[in-house]
Parts: C-alpha cells; sequence; structure tokens
C-alpha cells in the first residue's frame, strides 16, 4: 500500500504538470501558476495538525509555492537518540527558492535550524540535539518570498544514540564531575553542543587544563566559569579543522569553590559525533600571594598611604614579589602618590635566577622576558569600562601630540589608551614601557651571567597614584615556579626646570627639536646672556615675562596647539666645521607662543625611526678631569647667574634657548659650562633655528664614570672656537632663538638626579673678534 508521503508526492508531482488557463506572466505570481498552464502543487501538510509523518532515514519530495509555502513533517524521536540528523537539498540547481527548514518541538520550542548564511543552494547536513518524543520539522523558502513551480526538495531525517558517555551534560544542572589527574572523554555531537564538567577547587590554585582532539570539522574551544558564572578564560584553536588539537592553558583561580569547564566548537556551529576529545586538568597551588591582581581594579596597593615627592631625596623602595604564573599573566600594582606632578619614578623588575646554571639561566629567558609599563591616569578622558580606553578623548595629528601619552597616534586621530577603565574613573594611558630582550643565537663559553631584570625611570607627570603592570613580554611564556621581584621608588625631579622636553620614553633620530625648542620658548626655560663687553646695554629682551625658569606642573600631556615650525631632524656627527657666515642664517625659532598652531603632521611616526646610537664626540674645549667640584670658570657670570639642571630621568632631554644678544649685528659669546662627576655621559649640543650647530662641546666619551669637568664654547683667545651671533640670524620683529640641549650620550640609557650640571651664557665681545673669527664682506665666520 502507498503511504500518505508518497501519496502526497506522486500527487505533487502531477500537479506540477497540470493545466490550467490562467496566466500571471511570470513564475512569481501570487496566483501560482505559469505561461503554459503549470500551477503550484497545492499540499494539505500547512500546520502541526496537518503534518506529514516521516520515516527515519527515508526521503520524501516536496515543493515550495505558492510564495509564503510552509511543509510541516512530523518524527518521533525515540528514547535514547537524542541525535536528530536533518538533510535537505533541491532537486535541482536552478531553483529561485532557498530552501531551509526549523525544528520544533512539540509545544512549539524552536530546536534547531540552518543559520541564514549556510543558506546558499547547497545541501544541507545537520545534526541537531532533541529530546525523545514528536518533534516537527517545517521547510519553506529562506525569507518566504520564493516560489518554484518545476522543481522541489527531498527531506531525510535520521535520529542516533549519542556516544558521548558523559551526556546529557548540557547545562550547569546536569554538569558531568571532573577530577584532577583523571582524563575524561567526550564529542561535540551536534549543533550547540556544550559539554559541562564540574571541579571543586581549594582557595589560591591555578587551575591548568589541556584538550586534545584530531582534527575534523570542529574547532575545539575550551571555557572556564568561575563560581559566579563569570568567565575566567575562552581559549579556541580554529586550526582545529585542519590540524591535531594539543590545547594547554592554565588559569588562576580566585576563590575557593566550584567550577565549569566548558568544551565546545569555537562557534558553536560544527558537530561530529564520531570524533573524540580527550580532557585532562591539574590543581597547582598558587605561589603568587598577589592573585587576583590580573586586571586595575585588583591591583595590589604597594602602599597604604600617599607617597609624597620630596626633592631631598628618594622614597624608600616599595618592594612585591610575585610570579607569572599562566599565559597572559599581568599583574597590577597601584602605588598612590601626591607632590608628584614635578616626579621621578624609578622601578625594577627582576627574575630570581640564583641558583641557576648558565644554560637554566638561558632557558628561564628565553621562556619569560621582564616586562613592567607604567599606566597613568589620562583626566580628560572620564570613562565607565574598559572597552572606552582604546584610545583617549584627545585628539593628534602626530605622535608628538601624545607626549606622555606613548607618544602614539592612532589612524582615528586620537592618541592611543591602555584599553583600562582605572578605578579613579579615568582611562588609563600608557607612559612606558621596558622589558628585557631575550638572547639569540647559540651560547657562548664562558659568557656573562644573562639578567632577566629590567630598571629605568621616567617622569612622574601628575599627582594621580602610579600603577605598574608586571609579566613577561608579549604574554607568551609563564614561569610559575620562579619569583620575580618588583620594587619601585619616587621623589621630586630636583631640576627646577622641568619640564624642559616633551617627554619620549626613547630617543630618536626624527625627534623634532625645532618642536622642543619651541616648547622650551613657551615654557620660559630662557637663558638669559650676560654682557661681559660693557652692561647689558643692547642686549633684547627675552620676550617672554620671566626668562627665568617657570617652576609649574608638567602639563597632563603635550597640549594639542603645540605644533612648531619644521626643524631638521639630528644627526649626531661630527663638530660641525663653521662656514661663511651668509650659509648660516636658518630659521628662526618662534618666540611667540603659537596660537592654535593645531598638530604637527609632517613629524614622521615614532617607530619609523631607530633609537639614536651616538659616535663619541671629538670636539675638546679642554677638560680639568677632577673628580672635586669643579672651578668657577672666569667670566662675569656671578654665582647666581648660572642655570642648574641633571639628566633626572632616562631619556631625560633638556632643552634651553637664549636670544640673540645684538639682533642686526655679529657679536662673540661664550657658554660657560660645570658638570658633576658621574655615571651620566653628558652630550651638550647648541642648534642654530631647530638644526644642529656645535657638536658635543664638552669632552665625553661613553664610560662607566665620567670625571668633573669644566670649560667653555666660545671665547677670545685664538685656541677657541669661533663661537658668536650673526647679523644674518633672524630678522624682523621676531626674537632670535639658538638652543642649547643636554642629554646623555647614547646608546647607553645613563640618568642620576644628583649628577648635576650648570651652565651660563656671555655676549664676550661685540663685532668680530679676530681671533678666533675673521671678518668678511658678509659677515663674522671662522678663517678659511
Amino acid at each position: 500500500m502507498m503511504g500518505r508521503g508518497m501519496r502526497v508526492a506522486a500527487l505533487l508531482g502531477l500537479a506540477l504538470f497540470g493545466c490550467d488557463d490562467a496566466d500571471d506572466g511570470g513564475q512569481g505570481g501570487v496566483d501560482g501558476d505559469l505561461p503554459g498552464g503549470a500551477v503550484c502543487a497545492f499540499d494539505d501538510s500547512t500546520d502541526r495538525s496537518t503534518a506529514v509523518p516521516l520515516t527515519a532515514g527515508e526521503a520524501v519530495t516536496g515543493a515550495l509555492c505558492p510564495v509564503g509555502d510552509a511543509d510541516w513533517y512530523r518524527f518521533d524521536v525515540g528514547a535514547g537518540q537524542r541525535l536528530l540528523t536533518v538533510k535537505l537539498e533541491s532537486t535541482s540547481p536552478l531553483t529561485p527558492v532557498e530552501p531551509t527548514y526549523a525544528v520544533l518541538a512539540a509545544d512549539g520550542t524552536p530546536l534547531g535550524a540552518p543559520r541564514p548564511d549556510e543558506v546558499r543552494g547547497t545541501p544541507l547536513d545537520i545534526t541537531h540535539c532533541v529530546p525523545a518524543g514528536p518533534v516537527d520539522v517545517v521547510v519553506r523558502d529562506l525569507g518566504d518570498d520564493g516560489q518554484d513551480l518545476r522543481h522541489g526538495y527531498t527531506l531525510s531525517v535520521t535520529a542516533a544514540a549519542d556516544p558521548d558517555p558523559a551526556e546529557p551534560n548540557d547545562t550547569a544542572a546536569d554538569a558531568a564531575a571532573l577530577t584532577v589527574d583523571a582524563p575524561v572523554t567526550g564529542t561535540i555531537g551536534c549543533r550547540g553542543d556544550v559539554d559541562v564538567f564540574r571541579l571543586t577547587a581549594p582557595d589560591r590554585r591555578v587551575l591548568r587544563f589541556r584538550l586534545q582532539m584530531p582534527a575534523g570539522v570542529v574547532a575545539p574551544r575550551v571555557v572556564v566559569l568561575g563560581p559566579g558564572g563569570e568567565t575566567l578564560t575562552d581559549q579556541a584553536n580554529p586550526a582545529g579543522v585542519r590540524e591535531d588539537t594539543d590545547l594547554s592553558r592554565a588559569v588562576v583561580l580566585p576563590a575557593a569553590g566550584d567550577y565549569l569547564v566548558q568544551v565546545r566548537d569555537d562557534d558553536d556551529g560544527q558537530a561530529d559525533p564520531a570524533v573524540e576529545y580527550t580532557l585532562s586538568v591539574a590543581l597547582d597551588e598558587e605561589r603568587d600571594l598577589n592573585e587576583p591582581n590580573d586586571v586595575a581594579e585588583q591591583a595590589t596597593v604597594l602602599s597604604e598611604e600617599a607617597v609624597p615627592c620630596v626633592e631631598a631625596d628618594w622614597s624608600g623602595w616599595f618592594e612585591v614579589q610575585g610570579t607569572v604564573g599562566v599565559l597572559g599573566d599581568r599583574d597590577w600594582f597601584r602605588l598612590p602618590v601626591s607632590t608628584c606632578a614635578r616626579g621621578i619614578l624609578e622601578v625594577e623588575m627582576a627574575f630570581d635566577t640564583a641558583g641557576l646554571d648558565a644554560d637554566e639561566q638561558r632557558a628561564l629567558l628565553a621562556e619569560v622576558q621582564a616586562s613592567v609599563a607604567v599606566v597613568r591616569a589620562h583626566a580628560g578622558s572620564p570613562c565607565a569600562a574598559d572597552e572606552e580606553c582604546r584610545e583617549l578623548q584627545q585628539g593628534c595629528g602626530s605622535n608628538w601630540d601624545c607626549t606622555g601619552l606613548f607618544n602614539t597616534c592612532l589612524p582615528s586621530r586620537r592618541c592611543a589608551g591602555a584599553s583600562t577603565c582605572l578605578p579613579e574613573g579615568a582611562c588609563g594611558a600608557f607612559l612606558v614601557e621596558k622589558h628585557v630582550t631575550p638572547p639569540t643565537g647559540a651560547p657562548v663559553p664562558g659568557e656573562a651571567p644573562l639578567e632577566n631584570r629590567v630598571r629605568f625611570s621616567a617622569p612622574s607627570l601628575t599627582n594621580e597614584p602610579i600603577y605598574l603592570v608586571a609579566g613577561d613580554f608579549g604574554g607568551d611564556g609563564l614561569a610559575p615556579d620562579t619569583f620575580y621581584t618588583l620594587r619601585a621608588r619616587v621623589r621630586r625631579d630636583p631640576d627646577r626646570n622641568e619640564p624642559s622636553n616633551l617627554y619620549t620614553p626613547t630617543i630618536r633620530r626624527d625627534d623634532p627639536i625645532g618642536l622642543q625648542l619651541s616648547y622650551a620658548v613657551r615654557r620660559g626655560n630662557v637663558a638669559p646672556v650676560h654682557d661681559c663687553a660693557g652692561g647689558r646695554k643692547g642686549l633684547p629682551d627675552a620676550g617672554v615675562e620671566d626668562a627665568g625658569v617657570v617652576d609649574a606642573g608638567a602639563p597632563d600631556a603635550g597640549p594639542a596647539d603645540q605644533g612648531a615650525p619644521d626643524a631638521a631632524p639630528v644627526v649626531d656627527a661630527a663638530p660641525v666645521v663653521d662656514a661663511a657666515p651668509v650659509a648660516d642664517a636658518a630659521p628662526p625659532v618662534d618666540a611667540r607662543p603659537p596660537v592654535d598652531a593645531g598638530p604637527d603632521l609632517d613629524a614622521a611616526p615614532m617607530t619609523d625611526a631607530a633609537p639614536m646610537t651616538d659616535a663619541a664626540p671629538t670636539d675638546d674645549a679642554g677638560a680639568d678631569g677632577g673628580m672635586g667640584p669643579p672651578p668657577l670658570v672666569p667670566g662675569c657670570c656671578g654665582p647666581d647667574d648660572w642655570i642648574e639642571g641633571a639628566i633626572s630621568y632616562e631619556a631625560d632631554q633638556d632643552f634651553y634657548v637664549y636670544a640673540h644678544p645684538c639682533p642686526g649685528e655679529d657679536c662673540m659669546v661664550r657658554i660657560l659650562y660645570e658638570v658633576d662627576g658621574g655615571e651620566v655621559d653628558q652630550l651638550w649640543q647648541v642648534y642654530r633655528g631647530g638644526e644642529l650647530w656645535f657638536d658635543g662641546f664638552v669632552p665625553l666619551t661613553q664610560d662607566r664614570t665620567q670625571p668633573a669637568q669644566s670649560g667653555a664654547l666660545g671665547g677670545l683667545g685664538a685656541q677657541d672656537q669661533c663661537f658668536y651671533a650673526f647679523q644674518g640670524h633672524g630678522g624682523g620683529d621676531d626674537v632670535y632663538y639658538y638652543g642649547v640641549a643636554v642629554r646623555d650620550l647614547l646608546p647607553d640609557a645613563d640618568y642620576d638626579a644628583e649628577q648635576r650640571y650648570r651652565f651660563c651664557v656671555e655676549k664676550v665681545a661685540d663685532g668680530c673678534s679676530e681671533p678666533p673669527c675673521q671678518l668678511y664682506e658678509d659677515g663674522c665666520g671662522a678663517p678659511r
């Protein structure tokens, strides 16, 4: 006897070739007919009450016509056969409809369906997990806006038992037990299958899991949930579709309690009941007593009281130990400070390598590299969530508009944030990050021990708390059994001229010196010129109300209107030999603070240039070589006329300017200097209009300790360099400024807040003095 399903299919086939006089002019008419007489096969399977029964594995055919047609089928799922596989395909690749389906429970609850992106006219073959009992399979056109009077579809449904021994374990309520060192097996048997396991852990533990699975259609994913349902880690292997999976990770458990481990497909869209996975877990003791401190809100407090920055000396060290216990472990620490808007921060992080031989030290350094980042609040970027802080509320045109904010301008023309909303309610911004570089190449016999240690200092630009983030550089290593020590201290910068530069963590060859000198003018870092040739007559006003140093807190960052005339990048080369005076003219540094000058669009990004490395200067101005306090250099500068400073932190650059002492005329100039002995190799340079003029006139080489030195650039002796102010420099009403810069000789980054320097600028003669200079028809210059 012909079954009802077969009778329906036969009637549909006959109807497709029936005749009808109606003609709507096309295949998509609401009447469901075609020219020539073809009409829709109107079946009576239109709702749950008229659903056509299905037999497991037996294909049936149907047609989607007219527009909005939905064909209902009924299938009985047997006990223990929860894997329902639905196969649906069109009988012709040339069809205006996109057949899809939905599986519904008897009460109408949706149990499964293809994703819309899967319905592209290709055959569907999907397995769903369903309860025992009757289910409905409803076939329709995707969008319900098409019909096909000539072609139909085939549908078949099967049911099978789930081979996963832990099923059902799809929810927290029916989670399967998970025991340490007792691997479990399972399968992702159906679309959306989530295998849930429960593990009870004591306090202070690290959960380590390993998932192994052969390559297949499933890209496995492991999710660990905390006692409150919060996600602690979410790891997947998208490459699992083409290679075997061996996924090992660890996560710090915040407290004792029950934890859930989920195993699933990466997008819950694929399943394969024939491919089995193996899951194993271990619980290790968490040795890091600061955990959990993986985010700013959990930051370990280094001091219960606000730490003041005092000028007399450093604060004591605030010290803490921790571990990089898991991949991506980032340990946050908070140091509250006060009166530190002109302060210095010093940080050190070192892994304990005591007892390790050279090979073990090298192996540790290859696995983890000490890394510390300093994060500070950007008051102009209020926030309520981390995702609001990928960029700061500060516009920029170049990296130099993001001074003190990691000097990073994003393509969106906003300064980069640290993707962290600090507890103070403002977005965090990176100030600086320093890390150890792992060794390359084979070990060298007898090589010095490899220190896994980073030490640096940076300016503290605000009175807000300082956050330190310690971990492994790159987050791709772990050393749970090796402690690191992190320590930090602060003090007030004794250099009262600070800030005297736009801060950048690394000095680079494309640093815009003209921008730095313009900032020195606006800051008031203008050195007076003392007239040793007959009083201060004729010396120009510096153009700044207070030509001395303004003791003010540092700006939160480089203001958006701090653009400056473009300057040639600094090049450390041999000392400049003066050319004919006419060629000496250079664009002036405008003394007047720019009015909304806009961002420096022409400056190259910070990352486009390599860090600067200096050659040893050869221009010897004569050092006394003494180790004690240097004597005053004879001149007209009195004891209170000298400008004093220090290279107080890593990458500190001190910029000063002095005004042309004889505008429109020639005169001789001398810079007297005195430098304390110490670790800093102080490099002194003079600029004209942002271009390097005299390089390294303080004699030095890269050395562990420098002697105290004193001397002068320029003078009236035959042995002195021709150092002058030229009548061709400047012009108009603008004050022409020369620049004086002091920094450490690179590549070694030395700093010492107590190693002071002093200098004083003098006009020693009017006109062009011979020697050391010579007067030419076109002005004063070095003898040719």
